[in-house]
């Protein structure tokens, strides 16, 4: 499974299509304006999405973090609502199979971009700004 943040979608691809397209090489075939399609709207094309997802219809979402383990992706996100003055940051379960959110949970504070880990035992660990460790999931 490939999972990719773009264009405000979570998008999750086919491992063999994109394995394939690679080996394969790039397409240099003009798509929607761009002057040389991308990797991702390439296997798309092709039939290669497993799904993608608006996480639930969200205004403005960034995903800082991205894991993967055996049921679910796992992303951090931050959120901009309108009516809000400042930013909401969650981790997102979303399931495997299509996408759709299994649960959420508001972090407290700013993430690390690229601060999420899941260890063996299935806990999820993400890393803050300020330095402080959040543990979620099963004690060991």
């Amino acid at each position: 499974m490939y999972v990719n943040f773009k264009f405000g979608k979570l998008t999750s691809l086919s491992s063999d299509a994109v394995t394939t397209q690679i080996s394969g090489g790039s397409s240099k075939t003009a798509d929607r304006g761009r002057r040389f399609s991308s990797l991702v709207s390439t296997i798309e094309s092709k039939g290669g999405l497993n799904w993608d997802t608006d996480l639930d219809g969200a205004h403005k979402f960034e995903v800082i973090s991205l894991g993967v383990a055996s049921n679910s992706v796992l992303a951090v996100a931050q959120f901009q609502a309108p009516t809000r003055s400042q930013s909401q940051w969650w981790l997102m379960a979303i399931d495997k199979k299509n996408g759709r959110t299994l649960d959420r949970k508001e972090l407290n504070g700013e993430p690390f971009p690229g601060g999420l880990l899941i260890n063996r035992h299935g806990q999820i660990l993400i890393t803050m700004l300020n330095g402080n460790q959040v543990c979620i999931g099963p004690a060991e």
